[in-house]
């Protein structure tokens, strides 16, 4: 049946893409025979002006910006002001700079804080890590820990463990797996947790 289909199928194909019917498929497009007045022809076109954009800065009513957009918006009124300045009085075009001045101040406030706020989280994270690096040193030169470090060490490697439990946890929902055993935070060894492994009295000595 599908060689019979197919033997069909060449001949209605040879029969239907004649070079006649593919040169009148083109006609229309002015390719064959070449007539590109017959396209220009067949073209409704309607010249017209084209509406101008509606700037949203002519809309802009003067305020204190918050946003460098309305701080944009604002320096273009004042502007407009100052150049239509024998059809308004002084008093607006102070008004609209004493807004302008306030944003401006607003915004170099904020630039501050965050600076700072980004400088003291970048002097912690810095010091975390000088403190992870001493500690580390200590461990591999055989000394011991103090108990708080212990604890933070204990309490770190837990929380990791906990996250990667429900990461292949909510993994195993969505694959529809029965789920899987918990592992060891310290060792990754199935059947047992961080606080009962074996290695935790191993790798940490309370002084």
């Amino acid at each position: 049946m599908k060689l019979e289909f197919l033997s069909a199928f060449k001949e209605a194909f040879k029969s239907t893409f004649i070079e006649q019917n593919i040169k009148s498929g083109f006609r229309a497009t002015g390719l064959v025979l070449y007539e590109p007045q017959n396209v220009l022809s067949h073209l409704n076109l309607h010249l017209r002006t084209p509406t101008p954009p509606i700037l949203e800065s002519n809309n802009w009513t003067s305020k204190t910006p918050q946003t460098i957009r309305e701080l944009d918006f604002q320096t273009e009124h004042i502007k407009n002001r100052v150049v239509q300045h024998q059809n308004s009085s002084p008093s607006s075009i102070n008004d609209a700079l004493s807004r302008l001045a306030k944003g401006a101040q607003v915004m170099m406030h904020s630039a501050v804080l965050l600076k700072a706020e980004v400088k003291a989280l970048q002097a912690a994270n810095e010091q975390k890590k000088r403190r992870e690096r001493k500690r580390r040193r200590r461990i591999m030169q055989g000394g011991s820990l103090s108990v708080r470090e212990g604890e933070d060490i204990l309490l770190n490697a837990e929380v990791d463990a906990q996250l990667r439990t429900e990461v292949a946890s909510e993994s195993s929902r969505q694959v529809g797996s029965t789920g899987r055993q918990k592992r060891c935070g310290i060792c990754g060894i199935m059947g047992h947790n961080s606080r009962t492994c074996e290695r935790r009295q191993e790798s940490i000595t309370v002084e």
